[in-house]
């Protein structure tokens, strides 16, 4: 699923190092809820493994929250306060 959104997201954003680092985390996490429903191939097999549905509510809430927390600056409690939800409470220490 990695490999098929890098394929999708914006070439001028990849070139910034870790700038766009948050929106690439919120892009990455609306493209699993769109593709909630599809089998990867597996690189270097011919297996495909599909991706299941007990994870879309998760992932849709998450999802929402990193939306939320790319709206503030990164230097706010706004941004980390959303992005614990996200990723941890360990996020911004």
């Amino acid at each position: 699923m990695a490999l098929d959104f890098f394929k999708t997201w914006d070439p001028e954003r990849k070139k910034t190092s870790h700038v766009y680092d948050d929106w690439l985390v919120r892009d990455f996490l609306g493209y699993m809820v769109d593709h909630q429903d599809q089998a990867y191939a597996l690189p270097s097999s011919s297996k495909s493994l599909p991706t299941g549905y007990g994870w879309r509510n998760d992932a849709k809430e998450s999802f929402d929250d990193a939306v939320r927390a790319c709206l503030f600056g990164d230097d706010t409690s706004a941004y980390v306060a959303n992005w614990r939800k996200v990723l941890g409470s360990g996020f911004g220490s």
